[in-house]
């Protein structure tokens, strides 16, 4: 996009320019002088440097202050913002700047807060022989990682610069910059697969992440060990589904994951079997974007299951949308209240009082969701916290629950958070133990613990219960969403293998100023020397066995020799984002 030949415009402005100057394609720089390359002075820069400003700002005297306005213009197509891997800028730069694309700011180093024309660098900055790399969309900062995408035009694009000098007296100073756009390679020929292949074509719709709209599914499952054709008959499924884009953050991936739903003729929930997972109707097409290895969702939902635990089933299987080859997926169940998935009452908008009222219900810690009613404790995470902890209606949904409903489980949580509170929370008869379920809580804490899952006690945290007549307390679980665990996230502690995430979650101080925080039971009650006795006997248990090292060893490979075929294919389209050790995806490409 940027390189040595492209034009610049360059200005060392001697009074206050219109803030447009950063922002606005039609801002008149006619007066600017005009050049390829590197800006600035020095002799040290001299390989670097084709339009030299030594003459405008470096002064002896050391007065007056001076800065660098640099306005770059280039070209964008749609198709290159659809496939957009990586928007890199490679820049050398001495001693400070703060760069703007398209008026917005998404890079900057020893800049002052406000910069104004004069303004000088707040720290001093000699640059390498090699440029410094940035990833202007894939940043360590969630939120920049968001925009940069949207902040991207078709047509033409505005980079701006103001680089920041040390005094008025130094030595030297350079601009250096360099952008360069990665797109994804081009779907590979896809003729067969040993993993099942699920064909959805959409009739040329695009598929929206807001509401679902109608779309043909075929799948071909040939058995374990057979080859499937892209040309075999749908032999697995081959019909109607509904589809939507899933997930909340993830929704701007360039490889998506979706929710689908198998109906009828008539548009109605057709409750079916795919891949052999148990019938149904809620599915789920997840995939793996921010996962590298293919295989983090899928392990600890297997390791739940083996230890007694309900969790998502999945199946791997390679998908091709509207004709072109779109990547692995694994198909999991959606977490619902279902005799195959979370097997409790079913609770019908009559069950408003007596035994009936009391269950089942699923309930979870999550990010926000305006589809999504919830209830706030009266605690919050930690004594001086002016944050909320919202627990919302999963099942019955949002619009279907009742009042009673939400009164009772929310009356069972505030009932079960004060005794928590409280100086007897330990208490046999009238503690925490007369309120939830300990052993499916150990399980939870361990299965976090194990992985490490940075989003664990606080985010996609599920609860259930069911009624009373069953002697049913609150559960933990099932456990969901573990894309960032096992080391593939950067920041909470959650890249070490040393202590506790819950510490870091509940206790960190990075993590105070986060909105999703864990409930502040979690950290008392694992602390509770009967509760922690628990835990440690589970644990003793279950790493002689289903935990064992070589137990877990040969599960990953397993996983790995499923996707070791098409796992070529989806890298040469979906790389994933970040490099190894950058960014919020830790791991190795």
């Amino acid at each position: 996009l940027i390189d040595e030949n492209t034009t610049v415009r360059v200005l060392i402005p001697e009074a206050t320019v219109s803030a447009t100057w950063r922002s606005s394609l039609n801002f008149n720089d006619d007066s600017w002088m005009t050049g390829t390359g590197g800006i600035g002075y020095g002799s040290e820069y001299d390989q670097f440097i084709n339009i030299p400003v030594g003459d405008k700002m470096y002064n002896s005297s050391g007065t007056p202050d001076k800065s660098c306005m640099v306005r770059i213009k280039f070209n964008v197509t749609q198709e290159q913002i659809l496939k957009a891997r990586k928007l890199m800028l490679y820049l050398r730069y001495d001693d400070g700047y703060a760069l703007y694309l398209n008026g917005g700011l998404i890079s900057s180093n020893n800049a002052p807060g406000s910069p104004k024309y004069n303004s000088l660098s707040t720290g001093e900055h000699n640059s390498g022989t090699e440029p410094e790399e940035f990833n202007l969309i894939y940043n360590y900062l969630y939120e920049v990682y968001r925009s940069a995408v949207s902040i991207l035009r078709v047509g033409e694009n505005l980079l701006a610069i103001q680089g920041f000098n040390l005094s008025a007296d130094d030595q030297d100073f350079l601009l250096n910059i360099k952008l360069v756009l990665e797109i994804f390679g081009e779907p590979p020929l896809f003729e067969s697969s040993n993993l099942p292949i699920v064909i959805i074509n959409t009739n040329g719709s695009e598929i929206p992440n807001d509401e679902r709209i109608i779309a043909d599914m075929g799948i071909i499952d040939n058995g374990p060990g057979q080859r499937n054709e892209v040309t075999d008959q749908f032999n697995g499924y081959n019909g109607k589904i509904s589809i939507e884009v899933h997930g909340s953050s993830s929704v701007s991936f360039p490889k998506k994951s979706y929710n689908i739903e198998t109906q009828n003729a008539l548009g109605n929930n057709n409750n079916v079997s795919l891949l052999g997972l148990p019938e149904e109707n809620d599915w789920i097409l997840y995939s793996f974007y921010s996962d590298k290895t293919l295989m983090r969702d899928v392990l600890m939902y297997r390791l739940s299951n083996l230890m007694g635990r309900y969790a998502s089933r999945s199946r791997y299987c390679e998908l091709v949308l509207n004709g072109e080859y779109a990547g692995v997926y694994a198909l999991l169940e959606k977490i619902k209240r279902d005799k195959n998935r979370v097997n409790i009452s079913n609770l019908d908008a009559d069950d408003i009082q007596g035994d009936s009222l009391t269950g089942g219900y699923i309930i979870k810690l999550d990010q926000p969701d305006p589809n999504n009613d919830f209830f706030v404790s009266a605690y919050p995470p930690y004594p001086s916290s002016g944050n909320q902890i919202r627990y919302q209606y999963h099942y019955p949904e949002s619009d279907e629950i009742k009042e009673e409903q939400k009164q009772y489980i929310k009356g069972f949580i505030d009932a079960f958070e004060s005794t928590m509170d409280g100086p007897n929370y330990a208490d046999p008869d009238n503690g925490y133990a007369k309120y939830i379920d300990e052993d499916s809580f150990v399980d939870y804490f361990v299965l976090m613990e194990l992985c490490k899952n940075v989003d664990g006690y606080r985010l996609s945290a599920y609860f259930y219960k069911d009624r009373d007549n069953k002697g049913e307390k609150l559960h933990a679980g099932p456990i969901w969403d573990m894309n960032f665990s096992l080391g593939n996230a950067g920041y909470y502690g959650a890249d070490s293998t040393k202590g506790w995430e819950l510490d870091e979650l509940s206790l960190g101080t990075l993590i105070r100023s986060d909105l999703t925080l864990p409930p502040f039971w979690w950290e008392k009650l694992v602390r509770e020397p009967q509760f922690a006795n628990r835990i440690m006997q589970r644990w003793q248990s279950l790493r002689s066995g289903i935990l064992a090292k070589n137990e877990i060893e040969d599960l990953i490979d397993s996983f790995a020799d499923s996707v070791m075929e098409a796992k070529e294919r989806n890298f040469k389209v979906f790389s994933g984002p970040g490099d190894a050790g950058t960014g919020f995806w830790v791991t190795p490409k």
